[in-house]
């Protein structure tokens, strides 16, 4: 008896917040999120073509500059002439 007592008191406790839980579930499932979020996904795509982009612009200026580099570079001397007079 003491039992049966105990679970209806949790059940009464449970039903409030089980009520608001269905309810938001409820409130979520009547969103179309596919809808909602398809402007930010677009503007996320488009943003990665950008930087998607950028980078292999950059990878062929990199290479166009290497391969403007000479393949070797010779020695070069350089002389210095200092005089000081007082």
């Amino acid at each position: 008896m003491e039992g049966l007592k105990l679970m209806r008191i949790g059940e009464a406790i449970l039903a409030t917040p089980l009520e608001i839980y269905d309810g938001i579930i409820g409130a979520l499932e009547q969103l179309n999120l596919q809808r909602l979020l398809a402007p930010l996904l677009d503007t996320l795509d488009a943003l990665a073509a950008g930087v998607n982009q950028g980078l292999e612009d950059t990878t062929g200026a990199f290479q166009r500059l290497q391969d403007a580099l000479p393949d070797r570079v010779g020695s070069t001397t350089i002389s210095v002439s200092v005089s000081v007079s007082t």
